[in-house]
């Protein structure tokens, strides 16, 4: 006997209509208990840099007899994404027999698989989620700069200092306050994406994912030119005013400034234009390079729309704040993470000795630290 897919259209054609009328005496809504377990799936995707099409892989239910299928994975990740901006439109009861809401499924499939994420978690390394340093939050507070000046900014931190999670909890707290769809865009640069059109084409597919277009602009891919996909992103942008986009490990454009390749100065030349246009801030997450690149080749176009703020480096008590945040104490456990937290690698490397020592020793003292490593 083969099951029948049920078409989705009804409950994903909450994206597009007006907001339904909710009743209480239906629904049970319980916006504090939506408000909470939202919250708690962008903190996840925050800290442990998930997606939701990982999501969405990992909670899709299975057929539970009542005749609604989920057909495919982009169909139940457009569901989530969905009820995480609003869930008041998933609210109505189903349309068969014994079918509940799509909301309390969602919940269901979600509050499981959260609790199933803590409780590994818990058993590996009780890593912490977020740890507020000094240095996240100076880097969050920089990176609010270029958002409301609607500049160009570069933010320098040596490597391991804790800029891509600042980068995740800015982000996060955008989405709580703001809603799912706060302009808040953040992209990884990398070799293997250091061309102009790749990154323009992120860019587009990042604007895109936050919706509100209400059907007048296409969907990004590869096949559109770059001067198309530059008027795309302008066009997007018009409806997220006041948007900040966040370029993590910028320390690649600067690289390749000058050089012969399609990359530095012209990928750099190419976001300013969006600047001068005001279209949103940019914020650039680097180790110093880029705007020290750029004066060295007198590239005046670059360095005249360029604010680079002061290096942002660890403290004595940023490194206490991580121990305590792992539950690590002690005299001589202080003086070995001060060594080595201060040094090349930062909180990179004190993560990994905290980890290794968990796993080989079932705890961090220093003992397990030096047989990580001596100092």
């Amino acid at each position: 006997m083969t099951t029948q897919a049920i078409d989705l259209s009804d409950d994903l054609e909450a994206n597009t209509f007006e907001p339904l009328e909710c009743h209480p005496d239906k629904t049970n809504f319980d916006k504090t208990q939506w408000e909470a377990l939202r919250n708690r799936v962008l903190e996840k995707m925050a800290s442990s840099s998930i997606t939701l099409l990982q999501i969405a892989i990992e909670t899709m239910p299975q057929d539970d007899g009542t005749r609604r299928n989920y057909n495919t994975v982009e169909t139940w990740k457009a569901c989530i994404e969905g009820w995480i901006k609003d869930s008041s439109k998933f609210r109505e009861p189903g349309r068969h027999w014994n079918q509940e809401p799509l909301a309390k499924t969602i919940e269901s499939q979600l509050e499981k698989w959260l609790d199933a994420q803590d409780n590994e978690q818990n058993n590996k390394f009780n890593e912490p989620c977020f740890v507020a340093t000094s240095v996240a939050a100076n880097i969050m507070e920089k990176i609010h700069k270029a958002r409301v000046m609607q500049d160009l900014i570069e933010i320098p931190s040596p490597p391991g200092h804790g800029k891509t999670s600042a980068i995740a909890q800015y982000q996060l707290q955008c989405r709580k306050s703001e809603g799912f769809d706060a302009p808040v865009w953040a992209i990884t640069l990398r070799e293997t994406n250091l061309t102009l059109k790749i990154i323009l084409l992120e860019m587009a597919c990042a604007i895109y994912a936050s919706g509100k277009f209400n059907g007048d602009v296409i969907e990004p891919n590869e096949k559109i030119e770059i001067d198309m996909l530059e008027k795309l992103i302008e066009r997007m942008a018009i409806y997220h005013r006041g948007g900040v986009f966040i370029f993590d490990e910028a320390n690649h454009l600067g690289r390749f400034i000058g050089i012969t390749r399609s990359s530095g100065g012209t990928i750099a030349n190419a976001l300013r234009t969006f600047i001068d246009r005001k279209l949103f801030g940019i914020a650039l997450l680097s180790n110093g390079e880029m705007l020290q690149r750029a004066r060295e080749l007198k590239s005046i176009q670059i360095t005249s729309r360029i604010t680079c703020e002061k290096p942002i480096k660890l403290t004595d008590n940023d490194i206490l704040l991580f121990m305590q945040s792992w539950g690590v104490s002690g005299k001589k456990e202080l003086e070995w993470c001060l060594k080595v937290g201060m040094g090349e690698g930062g909180l990179r490397t004190l993560v990994k000795a905290f980890k290794n020592s968990l796993y080989d020793f079932g705890k961090i003292n220093h003992d397990s630290l030096m047989f990580y490593k001596k100092v």
